[in-house]
């Protein structure tokens, strides 16, 4: 993941979310929410999202 957290974000309480090598665009995610999902992906040892 690439992730960016600027005073935009920073004032929403969110992160700008690229995963790398997808050439999907950016989420914009709630924080817990980002954190909840890597957290599961690294629960369930996923190689990819």
């Amino acid at each position: 993941y690439m992730a960016v957290v600027g005073q935009r974000e920073l004032a929403q309480g969110t992160v700008a979310v690229r995963v790398r090598g997808t050439g999907k665009k950016q989420e914009i995610l709630p924080v817990d929410q980002f954190i909840a999902r890597v957290k599961g992906e690294i629960a369930t040892r996923a190689l990819a999202p």
